[in-house]
């Protein structure tokens, strides 16, 4: 047997095998969100991958210079923008800094993760990274 692990990029995925990936995760006390990939180790499910299927938004809002109204209009406009071009779900890394932040359940989001967002910038343009 080949001892390496592999991905296979899935399109589709039958309802047996996602079935199987989730009730694999949550035995291993994680969940499946969004998988683009399977990884098999020894022709078994190992894991999964989500490559670039969650688009992301991130952003500074002036408080000096923005209402409340102002960013609720942009958040809207940005959310449309995905919809329209077939997303199903975005993500927003909030710290518990961010004004937005007691808020964003009453905007439709939900809790997804706590813990770090780690970022790799591969060609040194962002500054602090």
């Amino acid at each position: 047997m080949n001892d390496l692990a592999t991905i296979r990029a899935i399109k589709g995925i039958p309802d047996d095998l996602l079935k199987k990936l989730i009730a694999e995760a949550a035995d291993d006390k994680h969940v499946v969100h969004s998988a683009t990939h399977i990884i098999f180790k020894n022709r078994e499910i190992a894991g999964y991958l989500s490559v670039a299927a969650i688009p992301t938004v991130m952003g500074w809002f002036s408080t000096k210079k923005l209402k409340a109204r102002d960013s609720l209009n942009i958040i809207t406009a940005v959310e449309n923008q995905l919809v329209v071009g077939g997303a199903a779900s975005v993500m927003t890394p909030m710290p518990e800094t961010s004004p937005f932040h007691p808020h964003m359940e009453a905007l439709g989001y939900e809790r997804f993760y706590n813990g770090d967002v780690f970022i790799k910038d591969f060609y040194g343009r962002i500054p602090g990274v």
